[in-house]
């Protein structure tokens, strides 16, 4: 299969390659800001900002690079070539796994940071599913009928140069039109476009849920710290352990406002009540029920940690594997050459790439100085007020590990020999220089 002969046998544009959608800045762009987003997502987890900035970074530029395939297929005289297609195919699929990655992980670093401290922007969200939904249509424009597919790039060609082109599939040259190749394509843009939309909603509507549930609790415990704890002098169930024939129900135990103990006298209810009962029984008082409840919530256990490293080992191994297949698909279709020149249009997109290398890292080490020095303030303030109160009280402040040492002729040192104001500020004043 000689792919040579495309520009010999037709026309000049037959199959010509258009550099600012699959050029190398292009794809050099988007092999960069999707691998700084993977490193911010294991390093960097504690700047949600500019983790989520990361990922919109990224999806902007898919998007712009999908919005210009488009153009350039159904406005552009050249229209799209067959393989201009197929690696724009395969490089937004490379932000799709990304994005399978981060939103796999997204409950875990919930979890383990706090819901309050990992949410899906609105911005983020639309992003995420305005890239899904155009990387799965193009995708299907693409695959479904892939011999015709250019309009202006094979209009009056002959031979037709989709005849020749190829997809990289571990090792293997497979034919374009392929049958098998095709319906499993088709597939896995439909069904992974709607899988994706549905589990980008999934996890915003969780972390918004999480969220509001943190808020509500932090403004319900300072509410309490402003009116004092409620108290509730209705009866409170007391935990028993399983019931036998030895041991008998002992009622509930209600607590007054003096803390005394009061205890009310069984139910006489009968079965039914020793059955309520038993399901208030903690878990550990019973070996047999703990093993059932154990062996119950196994499943849903279990498949967490699976599901966490099956997606995140298995994004990382698709994330290479689709660089792999972009970078063999140009050299497969012997379009090395033409990809490997560097035009206006592709400078642009590496211009996007500096806002992540450059911009995001600055503002991140700028943030981090503001933050250490505030905190350095709040440490020399309070031990400021904490000095001021040790010499009110008669103490002083021996050295900068915060020991305190009882001064003497003060009230905690009665044996030592009494020092005059002016020597206790004296004494005071060595010890802060």
């Amino acid at each position: 299969m000689d792919n040579s002969t495309f520009l010999s046998n037709s026309t000049s544009n037959c199959g010509a390659i258009n550099t600012d959608v699959s050029g190398v800045g292009v794809r050099v762009s988007l092999y960069a800001s999707v691998t700084i987003g993977l490193i911010m997502m294991r390093w960097f987890t504690h700047d949600m900002d500019a983790f989520q900035d990361a990922a919109r970074t990224s999806f902007i530029t898919s998007i712009a690079l999908v919005i210009s395939a488009l153009i350039s297929l159904y406005t552009s005289a050249q229209g799209l070539a067959l393989v201009d297609a197929l690696v724009v195919t395969a490089v937004t699929s490379l932000v799709m796994a990304y994005s399978f990655i981060v939103g796999s992980q997204g409950t875990s670093y919930a979890q383990s940071l706090g819901t309050n401290r990992f949410e899906l922007t609105f911005t983020l969200l639309f992003t995420a599913i305005l890239h899904t939904a155009l990387w799965a249509v193009f995708g299907i424009i693409v695959w479904g009928n892939p011999i015709e597919f250019g309009r202006g790039a094979i209009y009056g060609c002959n031979p037709n140069p989709n005849d020749n082109v190829v997809f990289w599939l571990f090792g293997h040259m497979i034919s374009i039109s392929n049958v098998g190749l095709r319906r499993f394509a088709l597939f896995a843009f439909s069904a992974g476009g709607a899988l994706s939309i549905g589990w980008t909603i999934t996890g915003f509507c969780y972390t918004r849920r999480g969220k509001r549930r943190v808020e509500a609790a932090n403004i319900d415990v300072a509410r309490m710290r402003a009116e004092g704890q409620p108290t509730n002098d209705e009866d409170l169930p007391v935990e028993h352990h399983r019931l036998n024939s030895i041991r008998q129900p002992i009622g509930l135990q209600r607590v007054s406002d003096d803390g005394a103990s009061e205890q009310k006298p069984p139910s006489t209810a009968g079965p039914q009540n020793e059955a309520a009962l038993e399901a208030q029984v903690p878990p550990e008082f019973d070996e047999g029920q703990a093993l059932g409840n154990r062996f119950k919530r196994f499943p849903l256990q279990a498949f967490g940690p699976i599901w966490k490293y099956a997606s995140g080992w298995g994004g990382i191994a698709a994330y290479i594997y689709l660089i792999v297949t972009t970078e063999s698909l140009i050299t497969a279709n012997k379009q090395r050459d033409p990809t490997n020149a560097l035009t206006f249009g592709q400078i642009l997109s590496l211009v996007l790439l500096l806002d992540q290398i450059v911009f995001q890292p600055m503002t991140q080490m700028f943030n981090s100085l503001l933050e250490r020095a505030f905190e350095k303030q709040k440490e020399a303030r309070r031990r400021e007020r904490g000095r001021q109160d040790d010499v009110r009280n008669g103490k002083t402040w021996a050295d900068p590990s915060h020991r305190i040492t009882d001064a003497p002729g003060s009230a905690n040192n009665a044996t030592g020999a009494a020092l005059s104001p002016a020597a206790q500020i004296a004494a005071s004043e060595r010890a802060r220089s």
